[in-house]
């Protein structure tokens, strides 16, 4: 069983992750004069902020979410489109992380 209060640090800790992503992100949209934020912008805001090794990840994540989202527009059904996708491209896209340079993966456990 986890603690609340560590439950509760880990949740403002991921606020705040997601908050420094998304400024940078943000700011990228600013200099370009684009008022909404989109994955590459999220993508790009990884990379700058020295998350490289999730970039590669995060774009098959992407790139198959996109896909299921076209297949649901020709379905009409919002769940199946994406049932189960989530968990598929967690196993498929982080389990090889930091494989192609002999490091062990960020996503790993302590």
């Amino acid at each position: 069983m986890i603690a609340k209060d560590a439950k509760e640090c880990v949740q403002e800790c991921v606020s705040e992750f997601i908050s420094f992503i998304t400024s940078e992100a943000s700011e990228r949209c600013h200099q370009e004069k684009r008022k909404t934020i989109n994955g590459e912008d999220i993508l790009f805001a990884m990379s700058t902020l020295g998350f490289d090794s999730y970039v590669e990840p995060l774009k098959l994540y992407l790139q198959k979410f996109r896909e299921a989202m076209k297949g649901e527009k020709g379905i009409g059904g919002a769940v199946s489109a994406t049932d189960g996708l989530s968990e598929e491209l967690t196993e498929e896209a982080f389990s090889k992380l930091g494989t192609a340079a002999g490091e062990p993966s960020p996503w790993a456990v302590c």
